[in-house]
């Protein structure tokens, strides 16, 4: 598979070679867990909760009070980074902070449109179903019409401005 993902403490652990040739989907739900970007080709930083909409409704407790679901801003965001980035020629690689579910959601959904085939997360990892689910059906669309004729990569209107971050 084309886009391996890892957890944040991997890939601040352990020493990359040629990090200026590889892009990097930093995924948190806390400015804390983002990768240092330093020294990567990009980096994009996308900021959202691992939780699914049915989690939500039966878990938070906080009426009134929204949380970071992953929304078709961010992965309207995260295609154009990826498909730009690789256009340029640079390796795409996807880090969450456990490397368990958000992560491997975006890179299964990668993997499946982009290259046929996006079984290894789900055989090695749990990806979040609503991550996926919400990636493929974005992605299918802009790849149908093109990356770059979609509304804009912002968040929508239920996002925080602050979840997008291109460095």
């Amino acid at each position: 598979m084309s886009f391996p993902w890892f957890s944040l403490e991997h890939i601040e652990a352990v020493p990359i070679p040629n990090r200026g040739k590889v892009a990097l989907v930093s995924i948190s739900s806390a400015a804390r867990d983002f990768a240092d970007g330093n020294g990567f080709g990009a980096v994009l930083r996308v900021h959202f909760e691992d939780l699914t909409p049915e989690a939500v409704e039966s878990v938070w407790p906080h009426e009134g009070e929204t949380v970071g679901l992953f929304t078709e801003g961010h992965a309207r965001a995260i295609w154009r980074f990826v498909l730009e980035t690789r256009r340029q020629g640079l390796k795409v690689w996807i880090h969450c902070l456990m490397g368990i579910s958000r992560s491997a959601a975006v890179a299964a959904a990668l993997g499946m449109l982009l290259e046929g085939d996006g079984r290894d997360p789900f055989e090695r990892a749990l990806p979040n179903p609503h991550v996926y689910g919400v990636m493929l059906a974005v992605g299918a669309k802009m790849l149908e019409v093109g990356p770059f004729t979609e509304p804009s990569a912002a968040p929508d209107s239920t996002s925080d401005s602050s979840t997008f971050e291109l460095i």
